[in-house]
């Protein structure tokens, strides 16, 4: 006869998200020994009840002996009769061993009663929930302290001995409520190692924030409460950082979230800001809690990098002054010059209280800041929590005048050793491809480069590329400026090896390198320059640091973009290597460098050039006929949820693409029967260009639609050229038909769900009725009525010399500019 069950588990079900269940569902149907436990189905709606344990009992896989009931979870869990009891919801999908390993540790428990707990917890895997104090490896038992971190933060995956859920859970709560009950309750948790669950995404910003209230006013000054309500905050917070956010909030919804932030944060104790250990929590997240909370800046924060110029140190000083006295200073108390400056804002649901200042200093690097008079070490790479403390003062060395600095000299430290020493080192090597908040690698040894170095045929290489599978924009076109004016310089150029532009370009040139290849790979470890005109990881990490010598990448990022940046991209390029960038326009570039602007990239590492492709395109428009724009050119932009990037590092299209709205919306626009009489009337013809990201794709994918789509060995360029209107929604290749002398119009059918979360950017200072280049429409027939002015040439005069201004910057100069702003970037070092 089999031994009683250990464990009963309870599934708490929500009729308001079906997909959530259903995933929940086949997550239980793949778990190992899945009858080895009761099951409970519980729900406060009885049809929700019946609803569930009717499809799952028409599931083999199921259990087969399920109860469901309607009414709270308390109820259920006091009623349960195993010595165990675990609670899961539709946010829980349980890996298939994690029943197995979860009974286990429970009956151990049960054999150990001088060490037993009163919880029993798995681990969550998803990023994000790592709960750093509670996990290690193997099993452990923990006393639970919310000071120390040790502290189950969500009720679901969480085993709870039965006799304390009967005694802690009050009669009707929320989750959350009953998660607080049962801590109070208890003493000592067990770790169940290898028992893992998923955890889905559960709500918006609004809700966490409603969660957190929830705790703090139903438990008052509790630390575990204010714990867990902090725990929820900085799920809010960390969520506006997320570029696949599904859809973010509007301003006045933002607003409210960050007003309803504030107000509690003023009723949890700074302390628990200072000390809280749960979950990894951001430095400047937990600067900003305190500020919000009221509290005064508790420290001086500052770091170094070896972003950009690489004798220069960038220095980070979150602050609330809008210009705080910053003084650096080196080993020998010498005061540094600052060179460049900027503050950012941290756009954390709009809010104006906190600020990053990044200054740029020459010279010696810094050991000591300080800041409105208040000093602190220097840190070697990160913000640090607790700050570091100033170096106690040792003897100076011979060379040392104590009169240089007024008697008050810092000590000198040996020129390789120390704090110093790994400072000197950190500025003065090449930059390193991380992002400036990531840990350091291990330091180069410092041994002599081999002579192999100087013999490679790479020595000293500039490396071109565009995307991964395409050339034909401004890298290309930089190449060919490079082996035509500069072949001084050793310039090559990087294309997938199957890709169409692969064989093109090796008919006129053998510096053309297969992407990813032995030879690619060999050029990266002896380069200088990698400039694309895309910023995707296939770009920036080419190979992963470790496998360079040294372990750290040789060379300098140069982002030479693919259109005039006018939506807030600051999310995805603040994490970006970027050493230096090129813009076109400059409403562009101030917006990107200017004090305020949200991006960490300031005048050190933004060069204003123009863009090659520009001045090709301003040559190609003076070439073509009066007659020859023939083209009405729908030139929409990607959306994030219908693509993936795959195994082969390239986006592809996911899903029915068909069935979307922005294929609806597009594919009925162009083949408007209105639209179709216009193009016959002005002998023109509609074309549907879609983003590189989904060129071939959605050509194959839409090819029974009667719509003239471009595929990839369209010509994008030549399109342009001879468009007489281009017609996009948020793309910049708005600013291409300008510099061609094409009208523009946009069709913003989901503006507030693209420019809101839906996609990879925010609108940024550019703002589309007062800075476009053509008239917003918001539907297929203002967007008709629209092309059919333009093509008559009725467009308003605003649109004229914006469009004006824009095709001034393409001189045919861009690409020597580019390459000065290279060189100087690397004559700085």
């Amino acid at each position: 006869m089999s031994s009683p069950p250990t464990l009963t588990v309870v599934v708490v079900l929500d009729a308001s998200d079906e997909n959530r269940t259903d995933a929940l569902t086949d997550a239980i149907g793949a778990l190992e020994e899945s009858s080895a436990a009761r099951w409970e189905l519980v729900a406060e709606d009885p049809a929700t009840a019946r609803a569930v344990r009717a499809r799952w009992l028409d599931d083999d896989r199921m259990p087969r002996d399920v109860h469901a009931s309607a009414g709270h979870l308390a109820d259920t869990l006091r009623a349960a009769t195993t010595p165990w009891v675990c609670v899961l919801d539709g946010t829980t999908l349980p890996d298939p061993a994690w029943l197995t390993r979860l009974r286990d540790a429970c009956a151990a428990d049960a054999e150990t009663e001088d060490e037993a707990a009163d919880l029993v917890v798995s681990r969550p895997v998803s990023p994000g929930w790592e709960q750093a104090p509670l996990f290690g490896p193997g099993d452990r038992l923990a006393e639970l302290d919310p000071r120390s971190g040790v502290l189950p933060v969500v009720l679901s995956g969480l085993a709870v001995r039965h006799d304390v859920a009967a005694d802690a859970a009050p009669p009707s709560t929320t989750p959350d409520g009953l998660l607080l009950a049962l801590l109070r309750r208890s003493t000592r948790v067990r770790v169940a190692a290898g028992a893992t669950y998923r955890v889905a995404a559960s709500g918006g910003a609004a809700s966490w924030v409603e969660r957190a209230a929830a705790l703090i006013d139903g438990a008052g000054r509790d630390r575990v409460a204010e714990v867990l309500a902090l725990h929820r905050l900085r799920a809010a917070f960390l969520g506006e950082l997320t570029l696949a956010t599904a859809a973010r909030l509007n301003a006045v919804d933002r607003a409210a979230v960050l007003d309803g932030a504030t107000r509690l944060l003023k009723r949890i104790e700074p302390d628990v800001v200072r000390d809280y250990r749960l979950t990894p929590l951001r430095v400047d997240l937990r600067v900003l809690f305190l500020v919000l909370g009221g509290s005064p800046l508790p420290f001086v924060l500052a770091h170094t990098t070896v972003r950009g110029p690489r004798s220069r140190t960038e220095m980070r000083v979150l602050h609330t002054a809008a210009t705080p006295a910053v003084v650096a200073r080196s080993a020998d108390g010498t005061v540094l010059p600052i060179v460049d400056r900027k503050w950012r804002t941290l756009d954390y649901f709009g809010q104006t209280s906190l600020r990053e200042h990044i200054l740029w200093t020459t010279g010696d690097p810094p050991v000591v800041v300080e800041v409105d008079g208040v000093a602190g070490a220097v840190t070697d790479r990160v913000y640090v929590y607790p700050p570091r403390p100033v170096p106690a003062p040792s003897p100076p060395a011979s060379d040392t005048d104590p009169d240089a600095s007024g008697g008050n000299v810092l000590p000198a430290a040996s020129r390789g050793g120390g704090v110093v020493g790994v400072l000197r080192r950190l500025v003065t090597r090449p930059p390193r491809s991380g992002a400036p908040d990531e840990a350091p690698d291990t330091l180069p040894s410092g041994d002599a480069a081999p002579a192999a170095i100087e013999e490679s045929p790479f020595a000293d290489a500039w490396l071109m590329m565009d995307r991964v599978d395409h050339a034909g924009d401004n890298a290309e076109l930089l190449f060919t400026h490079l082996r035509r004016e500069r072949p001084s310089v050793n310039a090559w150029f990087v294309v997938a090896e199957g890709s169409p532009d692969f064989a093109r370009l090796r008919e006129v040139s053998d510096r053309i390198l297969p992407y990813g290849g032995d030879e690619h790979a060999k050029a990266l470890d002896h380069a200088v320059v990698v400039a694309s005109s895309y910023v995707d990881a296939p770009m920036t990490h080419p190979k992963p640091d470790r496998l360079y010598p040294g372990g750290q990448r040789p060379w300098l990022f140069v982002y030479l973009q693919h259109g005039v940046l006018h939506n807030d991209l600051s999310l995805w390029f603040n994490a970006k290597p970027i050493d230096l960038m090129t813009t076109a326009t400059q409403s562009e570039h101030e917006a990107i460098v200017g004090d305020g602007s949200p991006y960490v990239l300031s005048r050190s590492s933004v060069a204003r050039t123009g863009f090659p492709r520009f001045d090709r395109l301003a040559q190609r428009a003076l070439e073509r006929g009066p007659a020859s724009p023939d083209t009405i050119l729908l030139a929409p932009t990607w959306r994030l949820p219908l693509v993936r990037t795959g195994s082969d590092a390239r986006r592809h299209l996911i899903g029915d693409v068909l069935e979307s709205e922005f294929a609806r919306q597009w594919l009925g626009l162009a083949g408007d029967a209105r639209l179709t009489e216009h193009a016959e009337r002005h002998g023109a013809r509609v074309l549907l260009l879609p983003h590189p990201a989904m060129r071939g794709d959605f050509a194959r994918v839409a090819a029974g639609s009667g719509v003239l789509i471009a595929d990839d060995d369209v010509d994008a360029v030549d399109a342009v050229v001879r468009s007489r209107v281009v017609v996009t929604d948020y793309s910049s290749i708005a600013f291409d038909a300008a510099v061609a002398g094409s009208h523009v119009v946009y069709f913003q059918f989901d503006r507030e769900a693209a420019l809101g979360g839906g996609h990879t950017y925010r609108a940024g200072r550019f703002d589309y009725e007062r800075d476009g280049l053509g008239p917003v429409t918001h539907d297929a027939s203002a967007a008709v009525a629209a092309i059919g002015r333009a093509l008559h040439d009725h467009a308003d005069e605003p649109f004229r010399e914006r469009r004006r201004e824009v095709a001034d910057t393409a001189d045919g100069r861009a690409a020597e500019r580019i390459v000065s702003a290279i060189e100087a970037h690397l004559r700085v070092g």
